[in-house]
């Protein structure tokens, strides 16, 4: 319930990452179990993730502003057609034909 990592918990208990490993798949009540204490964290990391974008008074009646990097990773990750680095452009000819290059090999000042 403390959102540790697989490998944190196999740590916590002593045990071999793979003997985690095959009592998640052996027990599906412990498998269960390690996945809804994980989405819990999952959601309060998500909620402060979007507080954090998008600013928030705290409880101390301080304004936090939004923070650039916390709005750039939620709609990177939220929207990557729109928002990743690498934009992809693709070219065509006459009627949506691809382009096909044209070498002129008679004249090389040409090419």
């Amino acid at each position: 319930m403390k959102g540790a990592t697989d490998e944190m918990l196999a740590i916590a208990l002593d045990i071999d990452i793979a003997t985690l490993y095959r009592w998640k798949n052996d027990f599906s009540e412990f498998c269960e179990v390690l996945k809804d204490s994980k989405s819990i964290h999952d959601v309060e990391v998500e909620a402060s993730l979007a507080m954090a974008a998008k600013g928030f008074t705290g409880p101390d009646d301080k304004y936090y502003p939004p923070n650039p990097t916390s709005a750039i990773f939620w709609l990177k990750n939220r929207q990557p057609a729109r928002w990743r680095d690498k934009q992809e452009h693709e070219h065509t000819g006459k009627d949506g034909t691809p382009l096909v290059p044209v070498l002129n090999i008679g004249n090389p000042t040409k090419n």
